[in-house]
């Protein structure tokens, strides 16, 4: 009986904070993308991973009146049965079609279009439609998190160690509303909080490769911050990465298999994190045509991304196109 009290207290708030921020909660849950009936996952999934400037009230709301934008959009394919995961970062200025919207919009614009325009599923299953246009790849699940959300998650693990490979200053770094400040990240070795941690994953306008060295960054600190939410002593703070989840995600995946990916991604190690992504060899910068009235956009290279999302499903090495050079690893 002792024993039961605590493990139906962390089981009792488990429920509560997945059924919180899935769209599915229980069997035969409504949601504008297929969900299995609920059922648990095999195999390997395709998830959708977004990170959005949208504000939250106390009660995980967006709060009225804000535009918000998917900054990063990140495909994940979780691998349940040999306990593996790929990740494909896509840049944001990506040009893409956008089912019912038509093909001259980045990609980024179709989460903002699915929001502000109150579509069915909103801006999460049209990005997903974007996403399934562009890849060619049946997306069932994905998954939303708040900037303020990952910036509460890196100070509760007590910041994340990171080698910044060189420095960043950015002075067109968003800041509240439409304005912009300031940042500086200095190169090396170094503990980030979660406010410095965001500059880093969040500024572009510094680094040489544009939004190809931020997606970079993006996977760079992800595998290093999951790495520290694994390890065995952050059961103690069970109460406060609940709270933290409950306001800041949501996500079309049922408790049961929200819970079947958890499982898988515990055992995920060293070796076990491919990384890809849509660098400078997949696209062309066009300032021409019709392209023009969009500003600094990248139109992928058709037969170039067939490759990269052929290796990316099958878990290959990531290609490097004919006649070009390789990316920097």
């Amino acid at each position: 009986m002792l024993l039961a009290l605590p493990v139906g207290y962390f089981a009792f708030n488990i429920a509560s904070t997945l059924c919180t921020i899935s769209s599915n909660c229980g069997v035969g849950g409504s949601g504008a993308l297929p969900n299995n009936g609920g059922t648990t996952v095999s195999g390997t999934i395709f998830v959708l991973l977004m990170g959005s400037d949208e504000r939250h009230d106390a009660q995980g709301k967006i709060v009225s009146g804000q535009v918000p934008h998917s900054d990063t959009m990140i495909l994940a394919a979780v691998d349940t049965d040999h306990k593996r995961v790929r990740l494909l970062s896509v840049p944001r200025d990506l040009v893409a079609t956008i089912p019912g919207y038509g093909p001259l919009h980045r990609i980024n614009e179709a989460y903002t279009i699915g929001e502000t325009k109150h579509l069915p599923g909103g801006g999460p299953a049209l990005a997903v439609k974007t996403m399934e246009q562009l890849t060619g790849i049946n997306i069932p699940y994905y998954a939303v998190t708040t900037f303020q959300g990952f910036r509460q998650t890196v100070d509760a693990v007590g910041g994340v160690s990171i080698d910044v490979d060189r420095p960043i200053t950015d002075h067109d770094y968003p800041g509240e509303g439409d304005d912009f400040r300031p940042v500086y990240v200095a190169a090396g070795p170094q503990v980030m909080g979660g406010e410095k941690a965001l500059e880093y994953v969040r500024s572009r306008h510094d680094d040489p490769l544009g939004d190809f060295g931020r997606n970079q960054r993006q996977q760079k600190f992800l595998g290093a911050l999951t790495q520290k939410l694994l390890q065995p002593s952050r059961i103690g703070q069970f109460q406060q990465f609940m709270d933290i989840v409950k306001i800041n995600i949501r996500t079309n995946l049922s408790p049961a298999q929200i819970l079947s990916m958890a499982q898988s991604m515990v055992s995920v190690g060293k070796g076990h994190l491919q990384s890809y992504a849509v660098g400078p060899n997949f696209v062309s910068q066009p300032t021409f045509g019709p392209y023009s009235v969009l500003g600094a956009v990248l139109v992928p290279d058709k037969a170039a991304m067939s490759e990269l999302v052929s290796a990316f499903i099958r878990g290959d090495p990531p290609p490097t196109p004919s006649g070009t050079p390789a990316a920097p690893p």
